[in-house]
């Protein structure tokens, strides 16, 4: 079975950052479509974008960036669901509180079991100011630890 939009929908633990200085880091955790703590049920935009919201915590639970927390300077906060990938492209604050261009995009891969069974698992890529400046990651849905 091919995953579809609704696989994504759930809390991910992030195992797994690679990259320099990435934005997103190993443990925070990401609510996709969850409808908890601003990461909004999945809708379709003006142009029928299938769109979900999203929200991104950090290793103590603080809201990293939000759905239901728009800043003036940012893009509208959610994902696009386009060809089976989930993407974003936007602007998050940097140490310094400067307005740094943020791309993310995901993916996820389904690996099949000899039971018949299937286990997801999220990999992306996130963009963080520079555009050389790449780092990748991995989720899954299992508890930290």
């Amino acid at each position: 079975m091919e995953p579809t939009l609704k696989d994504f929908l759930k809390e991910w633990n992030i195992n797994f950052v690679d990259g320099e200085d990435p934005w997103l880091q190993k443990s925070w955790r990401i609510l996709i479509g969850t409808g908890e703590q601003g990461a909004k049920v999945p809708w379709f935009s003006e142009d029928y974008t299938t769109c979900v919201g999203f929200t991104i915590l950090d290793e103590q639970g603080q809201v990293c960036l939000s759905t239901s927390q728009q800043e003036e300077y940012q893009e509208p906060i959610y994902f696009a669901y386009v060809q089976g990938h989930l993407r974003w492209a936007g602007f998050a604050k940097d140490d310094q509180g400067n307005p740094t261009p943020l791309r993310i995009y995901i993916s996820l891969s389904r690996a099949e079991m000899l039971d018949g069974g299937y286990y997801d698992s999220l990999y992306g890529s996130v963009t963080w100011g520079d555009p050389d400046q790449v780092g990748v990651w991995g989720a899954d849905g299992r508890p930290p630890g």
